[in-house]
C-alpha cells in the first residue's frame, strides 16, 4: 500500500489499489453503530451491546468504540465503558481531533 490519502474515490489513483471491500465494511460498521442507538432507544439493551461489539469488531473507530461505550454503560459495564473512553480519547488526541485537548 502507498500510502496515497484518499477522499472519495475506491481505488488509489497512485497504486491502484481497490477499496471497495473495506470501505463496504467501514460502511457497515457505521450502520452497526446507528442501529446501536436505536436499540437503546427501543430499551434492547443486550442487543445494543452485541452490536456494538460486531460494529467495533467489524471496524475499531471512535465511532463504533462511542456506542460500545455508550451501550456498556446500559448494560452497567462501567468499567469497560471508562476503559472504552479512555481509549476514545487517547485515539483522539492523536489525531488531533477538535475538542480533544
Amino acid at each position: 500500500m502507498c500510502r496515497a490519502r484518499l477522499k472519495f474515490e475506491t481505488e488509489c489513483p497512485r497504486c491502484g489499489m481497490d477499496f471497495r471491500d473495506g470501505l463496504a465494511v467501514a460502511r457497515r460498521a457505521g450502520e452497526l453503530s446507528e442501529s446501536v442507538c436505536r436499540k437503546l432507544d427501543a430499551g434492547e439493551g443486550g442487543s445494543a451491546l452485541r452490536e456494538a461489539l460486531r460494529a467495533v469488531g467489524m471496524h475499531a473507530t471512535p465511532r463504533t468504540l462511542k456506542a460500545l461505550a455508550v451501550a456498556a454503560m446500559a448494560n452497567k459495564h462501567y468499567g469497560l465503558a471508562v476503559e472504552l473512553w479512555k481509549k476514545i480519547k487517547r485515539i483522539e488526541e492523536s489525531e488531533g481531533a477538535p475538542g480533544s485537548a
